[in-house]
C-alpha cells in the first residue's frame, strides 16, 4: 500500500515538473508560427471589414446614380435626354448598386474580399470620372 502511494505521490511529481516544461514548448511553437504570417501581404483590401463597409456605403448611398447617369447622359447626348434617359437609366443603376451593397452585406464573411460586385466600386466615382474628363478638355 506504501509502494501505491509512494508511486502515486512520483507520478503527481513528475507531472508538475514535467508539464509545464511541454508548455512552456508549445507557447514557443505557437510565437514562432505567429512570426510565420508575412504581414507584408496583409492589406485592408483583403479583409471582411473592407466588403463590409463597401456594402454599407453602396446600401447608404445609391441614390448618387440617379443623378451620376443624368450627368452622364447629358454630356454623351443633350439635357433633355440627361432628364428622361438619365433618370430611367439612373433608377435601374440605383437599384443594382442597392442590391450590390446587400449582398456584399450580407456575405462579408465570404470571400472574396477585394473584388466589387459593381464598376465603380462606389458611386460618387461615377463623378469624379466624369469631373476629371470635364477638366481633360
Amino acid at each position: 500500500m506504501k509502494r501505491m502511494i509512494l508511486a502515486g505521490l512520483s507520478f503527481i511529481a513528475i507531472m508538475f515538473i514535467a508539464a509545464p516544461l511541454y508548455c512552456q514548448e508549445k507557447v514557443q511553437d505557437d510565437k514562432q508560427q505567429e512570426a510565420a504570417v508575412d504581414t507584408d501581404d496583409m492589406h485592408y483590401e483583403k479583409t471582411p471589414i473592407n466588403k463590409l463597409g463597401r456594402g454599407l456605403l453602396n446600401t447608404a448611398t445609391c441614390f448618387l446614380e440617379i443623378p451620376a447617369s443624368m450627368y452622364k447622359v447629358s454630356e454623351e447626348k443633350d439635357e433633355i435626354a440627361g432628364w428622361t434617359l438619365g433618370v430611367g437609366q439612373g433608377f435601374l443603376t440605383s437599384f443594382l448598386r442597392l442590391f450590390s451593397g446587400v449582398f456584399d452585406t450580407v456575405t462579408f464573411l465570404i470571400p472574396p474580399y477585394n473584388k466589387p460586385f459593381m464598376s465603380p466600386e462606389y458611386p460618387w466615382q461615377s463623378f469624379e470620372d466624369g469631373y476629371k474628363e470635364r477638366l481633360s478638355y
